[in-house]
């Protein structure tokens, strides 16, 4: 059986772009009365800037969750030096991340 290396496999940039970039705007937005001023007069006010912090708490908190699972699925697939990779791409991403690492996993 071939075995692929032992490094992290990168999802499509679209994913980085959306993921990144919204988790940061939502960030900002729950953070910047300035920035979330200029949202609701320009794009839409329907959630509130504390609404707005509470999703983007808890989706930090999931992409650590996500992130914890990553390095322990990678450790236990034999991928120990990229390990930590993972976890930090996971964190970063989601489950972009995941879906590779799962299919990595599978054919180890």
């Amino acid at each position: 059986m071939l075995t692929r290396p032992d490094t992290v496999d990168r999802p499509a940039l679209g994913w980085w772009i959306a993921i990144v970039g919204g988790l940061g705007l939502l960030g900002v937005l729950g953070v910047h009365s300035g920035a979330y001023a200029l949202w609701v007069q320009h794009v839409t006010g329907v959630f509130s800037q504390t609404q707005l912090l509470r999703i983007f708490i808890v989706s930090y908190l999931i992409h650590v969750g996500e992130a914890l699972w990553a390095r322990r699925l990678a450790q236990r697939s034999g991928l120990y030096a990229s390990a930590n990779g993972w976890a930090f791409q996971t964190f970063l991403i989601g489950f972009p991340s995941l879906r590779l690492l799962r299919a990595r996993a599978q054919v180890r």
